[in-house]
């Protein structure tokens, strides 16, 4: 069995490599379980748009059914597929 402080370690070195990987391809705009992003952030960006240009729809989805979809799909980096 491993020790809780282990696991702790394992898992803050995944979140550095996962987070190295995918940083990348988030748009600025992009707030949800980031590094340095919270929801206060994100709400402060959405009030600035709106009140600064001009806004003809805001979109509000709930994608937690659509999880499995994508959870299971490649990922994918200049056209090939990245190895799971």
């Amino acid at each position: 069995m491993c020790h809780p402080w282990k696991n702790k370690i394992l898992q803050g070195a995944v979140a550095e490599t996962l987070s190295a990987i995918y940083e990348v391809d988030f748009l600025g705009f992009s707030y949800g379980f980031r590094p340095k992003r919270n929801p206060h952030q994100a709400l402060s960006s959405l009030h600035t748009a709106i009140m600064s240009q001009r806004v003809n729809w805001v979109l509000d989805a709930d994608i937690r059914s659509s999880w499995m979809r994508f959870h299971n799909a490649p990922r994918v980096l200049d056209g090939s597929p990245q190895a799971k």
